[in-house]
Parts: C-alpha cells; sequence; structure tokens
C-alpha cells in the first residue's frame, strides 16, 4: 500500500480511516487515499479559506478552517473517484472498479460525518449539513443524468447554481467548488444571501476554469485551476501576477469551434463570478444573525452594498497578505490572461 506523509490534514484523514473504520480494505483505503488531493494544491480547500475569510470580518480559526478542509478534501475525492469511473478506464477490472466505487462511498459519507465539527454554533452547524446535503444532491443528480459527460460543458445558457430545477447546468465538479465556497461561508455565519452568492461564485469561477483549460491551456503551462489555487491561498508573488507578456504565456486564445463563440462563454462565466462577488457582504460577529451585515467603521465610505469590504480600499490584509476580497477577485482575472481574445 501507498504511504502518505503530505500534510497534516492528510495526516488527520488517515488517523480517522484507522480510527473510524479499522478493518477498512487495504485496497480500498488506497484507492481513498489515491483520490484525495494534497490540501495545499486543493481548489475547492483554498476556495472555501478563500470564501470563509471574505464574509468574517474576523480571520477564521485554524481549528475551523482545518475542520472544512477534513469535509471538502474527502469530498472532492469523491467527485474524482466518480469522474474516473464513469470518463474512463482507469479502473479496468470489475475488482478495480468496485474497490473505487466502495472508497468513494467511504470519502463520501466520510465528509458528512466530519461536517458536524466546523462549527460549534447549532445554527451554524444545522447550516453546513443543509448545504452539504443540498450539494451531495446535485452531485447524485448530475450524475445520473442520461447520456451526461461530467467534463462536458452546458455551452448553452449561464451558471445556474440553484441546484433544484436543472442539475445538468453546472458539472459535478462546479458543483463541488460551488459546496465549497458556501461550507466556507457557512462555517463563519453568513446569511442565506450571501451564502447563495459564494455559491455562484465558485460555481461560475469553476465552469470558467473548465472552459480555459479544455480549449487553451497548453501542456507546459500552468493550468489556469492551479493559478486560481494559488491565488485563493495566497501563494502569487507580485511578479506572478503581473500582465503576462505573449511570450510568457504559453496558451493560446479561446477559439470559436463548430460557431460557438467560446470566449463569449468564457467571459460571461467570469462576469457571473464577479458579479457574485460585488454581492458579498462582511459580516461581524454581533450581526451573524441579522440578514445584512453593517459595514465595517474603516471602511463606510462606500455606497456599494459590498464596497466597504472590497479591494476599493487597501489591498492588503495585514494578518495575511493579500486581502480575501482581492484575492477572489484576481481568480477571475489572472487564470485568465492571455487566453481570452482581446477585443482591441
Amino acid at each position: 500500500m501507498t504511504e502518505h506523509t503530505s500534510t497534516p490534514a492528510r495526516e488527520t484523514i488517515a488517523d480517522r480511516f484507522d480510527r473510524t473504520v479499522p478493518a477498512l480494505s487495504p485496497d480500498i483505503r488506497s484507492v481513498a487515499f489515491d483520490a484525495l488531493e494534497p490540501v495545499d494544491r486543493s481548489f475547492p480547500v483554498a476556495l472555501s479559506r478563500a470564501s470563509a475569510a471574505v464574509v468574517s470580518s474576523e480571520r477564521p480559526s485554524e481549528q475551523t478552517l482545518e475542520s472544512l478542509s477534513l469535509v471538502i478534501e474527502p469530498l472532492q475525492g469523491y467527485v474524482r473517484l466518480r469522474n474516473d469511473l464513469l470518463q474512463n478506464d482507469r479502473y479496468t477490472s470489475a475488482t478495480d472498479r468496485d474497490a473505487a466505487i466502495l472508497a468513494g462511498d467511504y470519502l463520501h459519507a466520510f465528509a458528512h460525518s466530519s461536517i458536524g465539527e466546523v462549527s460549534t454554533d447549532e445554527t451554524s452547524r444545522l447550516e453546513l449539513f443543509r448545504a452539504l446535503t443540498r450539494g451531495s444532491n446535485a452531485l447524485a443528480r448530475a450524475y445520473v443524468v442520461p447520456d451526461s459527460d461530467p467534463a462536458d460543458l452546458d455551452r448553452s445558457s449561464p451558471a445556474d447554481t440553484s441546484w433544484t430545477t436543472t442539475p445538468t447546468d453546472a458539472t459535478p465538479t462546479a458543483i463541488l467548488a460551488g459546496v465549497a465556497a458556501e461550507l466556507g461561508a457557512t462555517a463563519v455565519g453568513a446569511t442565506e444571501t450571501v451564502r447563495e452568492s459564494v455559491r455562484t461564485y465558485g460555481t461560475s469561477l469553476s465552469r470558467a476554469i473548465a472552459m480555459a483549460a479544455s480549449e487553451s491551456a497548453a501542456p507546459t503551462a500552468e493550468s489556469p485551476q492551479s493559478v486560481a489555487t494559488h491565488i485563493l491561498s495566497d501563494r502569487l508573488t507580485e511578479a506572478d501576477a503581473g500582465d503576462p507578456t505573449p511570450a510568457e504565456n504559453a496558451g493560446s486564445p479561446v477559439e470559436s469551434p463548430n460557431g460557438v463563440d467560446q470566449a463569449q462563454l468564457l467571459e460571461r462565466e467570469l462576469e457571473s463570478a464577479r458579479a457574485a462577488l460585488d454581492t458579498i457582504e462582511t459580516i461581524a460577529p454581533n450581526d451573524r444573525a441579522l440578514e445584512t451585515a453593517e459595514p465595517d467603521p474603516e471602511t463606510a465610505g462606500s455606497s456599494h452594498p459590498a464596497g466597504s469590504l472590497s479591494d476599493r480600499g487597501s489591498e492588503r490584509d495585514d494578518r495575511s497578505g493579500l486581502a480575501p476580497r482581492v484575492r477572489l477577485e484576481r481568480a477571475t482575472r489572472i487564470p485568465f490572461e492571455g487566453v481570452l481574445v482581446s477585443d482591441e
């Protein structure tokens, strides 16, 4: 069995594997571990943490962030296994496929069993359960739609993150991103309106990343998702954040095959994410039960509903480098520079 020792969160998952299911087959356990993305490279984990940070006027505790990882990382592993089972021939034998199915089921159950540890507040805990359950239901619908391909993007309509009427409007990977963002916001007490906004942001950004990657990413270039993960985690250097020159950009502009304007569809997803970001309000600790948050007194000059807590002021957060809202905005821009065709 492969040994895994990458990150504290992964080690915690290993400890829980041993404690909760000591009789888990080594083969199934190995498949489950192989499906896990290291926390520092996980786009959904980075998205959930950035969402928690942008919503909360106080820095989310490390315990909250680690607890979120223990929900989102196994859920991402579940989605990865399901996608592999439906999209490619990685698991060729019946035994391998059974092991992958059981490993995915266990990761899915693991995520649900861990959600109660994210928050000690009963109201937040209930909302976390609801958000995860809605997301799981949306994933189930997306996987059982006849003749659907989880890697295929619906290129005819804008992102719909309601997840109640048209499940095919969002792919499983995009649904996962929306769930991750919503869980991050919910963990710090966001209102329903704010949770919907961060979910829309995550789903739209994920769809845009998938479009950019499938149409233009070069094998030697860092993927749009990887760049977005670095940005959301505040690990992108100032030099990396600058406008790339044509020689530096290994990608190609998005083309328009089959008469479909892919660049326009990509830009529409990015605009959806940016519009959602503009509606996200930061919530002070004493306002978590209110429908709208009061502005931070230090930045209350803007009349924009979210402007008092955005990068319209300082772009830096003394607590952790770039302010969370700046990171979320940059994630809709920097990974796609050189991909979208300029109108000039």
